[in-house]
């Protein structure tokens, strides 16, 4: 990821720029507070990193085809990706371990988002013309 700035806020000086996917990203998310920010690439991974060093925090891995989307749960303890390979995975993010591989669609998942005031129903849509609710 290499981004010319960060987006800021009153409340974060967020670091310039950060480096790590050796793919596309497709897509960022912030936790509850802004303290971290996740990235998915179509190299497969999900990277973490400290919106104030820019240090990266893990490299997540698992996801066989390239990662479309990431969210963050409202509440800030869950993260959800989803991918080309027709999954979608949740993770702790107390400590980045994934708790969950969903399956169900029958093409490429391409967005996932947890349903306003949840951290255990998320929404997913996919190149399958579908658009599911599976249980978190």
């Amino acid at each position: 990821m290499n981004h010319s700035r960060w987006v800021t806020s009153s409340k974060h000086q967020l670091t310039p720029s950060v480096t790590g996917h050796t793919g596309p990203c497709g897509a960022v998310a912030l936790n509850h507070d802004g303290t971290v920010c996740v990235s998915v690439s179509q190299d497969m991974t999900v990277r973490c990193f400290d919106t104030m060093s820019g240090k990266e925090l893990n490299v997540l891995t698992g996801h066989t085809a390239g990662i479309y989307s990431v969210d963050v749960s409202q509440d800030g303890t869950r993260m959800a990706t989803c991918s080309a390979d027709k999954t979608i995975r949740v993770y702790d993010m107390s400590n980045y371990e994934c708790t969950k591989v969903l399956t169900g669609h029958n093409s490429h998942v391409t967005a996932v988002r947890w349903l306003p005031g949840s951290n255990k129903d998320l929404v997913s849509s996919s190149w399958d013309d579908t658009i599911k609710v599976p249980d978190a």
